[in-house]
C-alpha cells in the first residue's frame, strides 16, 4: 500500500502549478445560474491529493469556492498504515477510506495546507455543462486584482451527492484551429471587453465542437463526494483553517 500520509505530506495543491490554464474564461457569469445541488461541503479526491472544497453560493449566478488541501502532521502522530479492510483495493483512496483514516489517527493529525479561493460559474456548450474557476485573492503589482488565467472544467454529475470535474487542457491541439489563438493566449489586462468576449466565443466554439474528444481534457478526473451529515464535524474538525477560534 502506498501510505496515504506520504501523498498527503507531499501535497501542495495549487491548481495553478499542476494544470494548464485557459487564457479566457468560458461562459458569462452574468448570464449563468448555479446548480443548488453543487452547493455545500465536498471531499475532493484526485491524483492522491485530498482536499475539502466549499461551494458557497455568492449569488444566484456564481459560487465562491474555498479549496483546502488536507495536510498531515507526521511528527506528532502515531501512524497506522493498516487501515484498509480485508479485500479492499490497496490503491483506492475514496470517501470511506478517508473517513476511516481520519478517525483512526485523530483530528489533531490533520490540518489545511493553505487555502485558495475561486469565483465559479457554469455554462452549457454542446449540451454539456462546463464550469469556470476564476482565481480570487490574487494581486499583481502591474494588473491589480485583474484575472489573467482561468480554469475550465467539464462537469459530470452522478446524483446530488457526487460529481466529477475534468480540466480542459489549454494545450489541446484543437485550439490551433484558431488562427488568432496565440493572440488570444497573449491577452493581458486591462482587457478590451469586446476583444475578450470575441476570444471567449472562439475558444467556446472549439470546446463545443470537440467536447467528446478525450484529448481535450488533461489528467484524471477530480472526484467530489458530498460530506455526509454524520461526518461534517469530522472533516470540519480535521481542517485547521475551518475551525472556529
Amino acid at each position: 500500500m502506498k501510505p496515504i500520509h506520504r501523498s498527503l505530506t507531499a501535497l501542495a495543491l495549487a491548481i495553478v502549478s499542476l494544470m494548464a490554464c485557459l487564457p479566457v474564461p468560458i461562459g458569462d457569469p452574468e448570464k449563468s445560474q448555479i446548480d443548488p445541488e453543487l452547493s455545500g461541503m465536498w471531499l475532493m479526491l484526485g491524483d492522491d491529493e485530498p482536499a475539502v472544497a466549499l461551494f458557497e453560493p455568492y449569488d444566484k449566478r456564481t459560487w465562491l469556492i474555498s479549496h483546502f488541501p488536507i495536510s498531515v502532521d507526521e511528527e506528532s502522530c502515531d501512524w497506522d498504515d493498516d487501515v484498509l479492510v480485508e479485500g479492499e483495493d490497496e490503491d483506492e483512496v475514496d470517501y470511506d477510506f478517508m473517513v476511516r483514516f481520519i478517525e483512526a489517527h485523530g483530528a489533531d493529525c490533520f490540518g489545511a495546507d493553505g487555502v485558495a479561493h475561486y469565483k465559479a460559474w457554469r455554462t452549457k456548450l454542446g449540451g454539456i455543462w462546463f464550469m469556470t474557476w476564476e482565481p480570487k485573492g490574487v494581486y499583481d503589482e502591474d494588473f491589480g486584482f485583474a484575472t489573467e488565467l482561468w480554469y475550465g472544467w467539464r462537469i459530470d454529475k452522478a446524483g446530488s451527492d457526487y460529481f466529477s470535474l475534468m480540466i480542459i487542457d489549454a494545450d489541446y491541439d484543437g485550439f490551433d484551429e484558431l488562427e488568432d489563438y496565440q493572440e488570444i493566449a497573449d491577452l493581458k489586462p486591462p482587457y478590451d471587453p469586446r476583444k475578450l468576449r470575441s476570444a471567449r466565443r472562439a475558444v467556446e466554439r472549439v470546446i463545443r465542437k470537440n467536447k467528446d474528444d478525450e484529448d481535450l481534457y488533461g489528467g484524471n478526473a477530480f472526484e467530489f463526494s458530498r460530506v455526509r451529515p454524520e461526518h461534517f464535524d469530522l472533516f470540519k474538525g480535521t481542517i485547521t483553517s475551518l475551525r472556529p477560534d
